[in-house]
């Protein structure tokens, strides 16, 4: 984040620039409630101002970020509204099936299969690929307006840095974004 305090442990001005970098980062929670299990930063240079505090990137660097499918669970949960309850994702591999009770004039059960994709450079979006309602399919055109209202899953956008989202794993155990990010200063 930009402006984060960075101590020097002694009082010598210095600037110092490194080669190759790796930095991880366990168990991250974003302002969204979603929790990052484990994030890696790879740069080919770091740079270091003690009389700035600062900490900077001069090139483009790669991001990766792995989360859990129990965060992913949890993420979900949060999601529920007074139409949507009882709502459940579980990972499969290459996407999500997602099952709940829509609610209306009756409760019905849904269930939704489809994949995570990149929405613009920034945002993860849920794109089904199969939607029942209370063991009927739906029709896509039925579906959009639903996908309005939690699409996109995720928006980096407001992160203090210029982040590219490049690819979205989806495995049984856990979801991995792989991202680029611009020179930046923290």
């Amino acid at each position: 984040a930009k402006g984060l305090p960075v101590r020097a442990w002694y009082n010598a001005a210095m600037r110092v620039s490194g080669g190759e970098t790796s930095i991880e980062i366990a168990d991250i929670v974003l302002d969204s409630g979603l929790r990052i299990a484990r994030l890696r930063l790879q740069a080919d240079a770091v740079e270091y101002d003690s009389t700035l505090g600062e900490i900077g990137l001069p090139t483009e660097a790669s991001l990766t970020a792995w989360i859990s499918a129990e965060a992913i669970a949890g993420f979900a949960a949060g999601l529920q509204t007074e139409s949507v309850r009882d709502l459940r994702v579980e990972l499969q591999p290459g996407g999500l099936r997602v099952t709940g009770r829509a609610q209306s004039v009756l409760s019905m059960p849904f269930e939704a299969t489809g994949a995570l994709e990149i929405q613009g450079a920034t945002q993860i979006a849920f794109r089904p690929t199969r939607v029942q309602l209370a063991g009927i399919g739906m029709p896509a055109a039925m579906v959009e307006h639903a996908l309005e209202a939690v699409n996109p899953l995720l928006d980096l956008s407001s992160l203090p840095f210029p982040i590219r989202l490049t690819e979205i794993e989806v495995t049984s155990r856990e979801v991995r974004l792989e991202a680029r990010i611009g020179s930046v200063t923290l």
